[in-house]
């Protein structure tokens, strides 16, 4: 998204808004609890202007990525 992402919490507890695919990245191994990420889900639907609208299989290529 070419933004910053977003840092909320303290040492025991962190939430960060971002890129997933980019700040998954970040983690050092085994250091995470618990990951919530809200992709895409192609739905059609308009949100403010953002129409999710991919090819099938390119959209599921892409969420393979996501939750690998």
């Amino acid at each position: 998204t070419g933004c910053e992402p977003t840092r909320f919490g303290n040492e025991a507890k962190t939430i960060i808004q971002g890129d997933a695919l980019t700040e998954l990245k970040k983690l050092p191994a085994e250091s995470v609890d618990l990951i919530f990420a809200d992709p895409p889900y192609n739905i059609g639907k308009n949100f403010d202007g953002l129409i999710e609208a991919w090819k099938e299989d390119l959209f599921i290529d892409w969420l393979f990525e996501v939750i690998a």
